[in-house]
């Protein structure tokens, strides 16, 4: 039961690849597979998508200098179990 809920979340992570990839008009599972090849090499811990580029890049983000705020990602993680009780909330207001 519990991997299911770690799948489940990481689940959730994918949504904001998969986001990117749509609205800059890629695949977006190619742009995916590409991602998880990267990742699962030793040094693929920074890899990113380049959402500038025409075809599908992956693309490393320390040689481009680009950075994101742990304290970012750690808060917002930290507030997505919260999420679907306010929209669950919000529905029982409304509906």
């Amino acid at each position: 039961m519990s991997q299911h809920a770690v799948r489940k979340y990481a689940e959730t992570l994918e949504v904001v690849s998969i986001t990117l990839a749509k609205n800059a008009g890629q695949d977006v599972i190619e742009v995916l597979s590409k991602l998880y090849a990267k990742h699962e090499k030793s040094e693929g811990k920074t890899w990113g998508f380049d959402i500038d580029s025409e075809s599908n890049d992956i693309q490393g983000i320390v040689p481009l200098q680009i950075y994101d705020s742990l304290t970012a990602k750690a808060w917002a993680l930290q507030q997505m179990p919260l999420s679907p009780s306010f929209v669950l909330t919000a529905c029982k207001l409304t509906c």
